[in-house]
């Protein structure tokens, strides 16, 4: 609820789920080669704090989708094997209600 009007309903997952911006924030991506990941993703626009980690990198996006990111890793003959976008219920109501909370 959101001024008295509903903005979603079900369970904390498929809220959660149906909340899902492709635009920005956090990201997890697991793939084959991470540093040589870690060393693309810094060059690249709209990508920042970026973090290698045994399974590939955590950065966040502000300016590029995760599709572009993954366009961007497929491109350069990286296997992207996961993406993992860390959220909590707090963050899909923020996002469902435009940030005005």
């Amino acid at each position: 609820m959101d001024g008295g009007r509903l903005v979603a309903a079900g369970p904390v997952a498929s809220v959660i789920d149906a909340s899902s911006d492709t635009t920005g924030g956090p990201v997890i991506v697991h793939v084959d080669d991470p540093s040589a990941a870690v060393q693309l993703v810094y060059r690249l626009d709209g990508v920042f704090d970026v973090l290698e980690t045994a399974q590939g990198f955590s950065a966040t996006l502000n300016g590029m989708s995760r599709g572009e990111l993954i366009r961007a890793l497929v491109e350069a003959g990286l296997d992207v094997d996961k993406v993992i976008v860390p959220r909590g219920l707090e963050q899909a109501f923020l996002e469902l209600v435009g940030e005005r909370a």
